[in-house]
């Protein structure tokens, strides 16, 4: 083999084992390249027909309104138990809407207990003029228990004389008294009634009763004489559509009308209210 040609072969052979030597160190000793970034997964956007996630506000308000709403239904049934209950006290009591009740009791019953005194009224009289000494045990219980009716009555007289601004009542007070006291039947009481409504409504358009007295002493006197003769109109009209003699079994004149006002002063001194 000529040199030159053995000199190439080698210089080649040397050239590929140089770059092979390379090569291999190249790959023993080079730092590994960064992985490539991969994209997130673009979130999804939910459809409109999915339901959005609430937050925590969103549920706290939802808890809070139907908190307010279980409450106005209470409210509201409460409301509804509550008119039910005043229409059925309503309906328990309208048989009642005649039957006025004041602090001694009904009209009708303050009439019947002042009917009682005026009937003994006479034998109280007899009774506390006598001696003391003269009564018997029986005598001194029944005299106790006629000036406790009395007492009863003298407790009434400002219940009874606030009557006269009601015209109704006036009218009733007078029936229930009268029809006891005078033994009336039920169709002379329904008279005395309506005549006393009547004279009832007359005082009060002139003026005369009890809660228009005058507190100017000036204008006390004339008024006074005024409802004097109203009083006395009064008991003779009514005297007069009663029975026979009913008046006086009663006790009733324009005298005991003034007692039942507290009408005192026009009272003779130690008499009687029937006198």
């Amino acid at each position: 083999m000529p040199v030159n040609r053995f000199r190439l072969l080698v210089a080649i052979t040397a050239a590929l084992i140089a770059g092979l030597g390379v090569l291999w160190w190249t790959v023993a000793f080079r730092t590994p390249a960064p992985a490539p970034k991969v994209p997130a997964p673009a979130a999804k956007a939910s459809s409109p027909s999915s339901p959005v996630p609430a937050t925590a506000a969103q549920i706290e308000t939802s808890a809070r309104v139907q908190e307010l709403e279980q409450r106005l239904a209470a409210e509201h049934r409460a409301r509804e138990d509550a008119e039910s209950a005043a229409a059925d006290l309503r309906a328990r009591l309208a048989p009642l809407d005649n039957q006025v009740v004041v602090s001694y009791g009904r009209i009708e019953d303050i009439g019947k207990r002042t009917a009682a005194l005026l009937s003994a009224n006479a034998e109280l009289e007899a009774l506390s003029r006598r001696d003391p000494a003269t009564l018997n045990a029986d005598e001194k219980r029944h005299l106790l228990d006629l000036q406790r009716q009395q007492a009863d009555v003298l407790g009434m007289l400002p219940e009874i004389a606030g009557f006269q601004n009601n015209p109704a009542e006036y009218g009733r007070f007078f029936r229930s008294m009268l029809q006891q006291s005078a033994q009336l039947t039920d169709p002379q009481a329904a008279q005395v009634e309506s005549y006393m409504t009547q004279r009832a409504q007359a005082m009060d358009q002139l003026g005369l009763n009890a809660a228009r007295q005058p507190t100017d002493p000036t204008l006390a006197d004339p008024w006074e004489t005024q409802r004097d003769q109203f009083n006395q109109q009064t008991a003779s009209g009514l005297t007069s559509i009663l029975p026979p003699g009913a008046a006086n079994r009663a006790g009733f004149n324009a005298g005991l009308m003034e007692f039942l006002e507290m009408d005192f002063p026009q009272l003779k001194s130690g008499s009687s209210p029937d006198n």
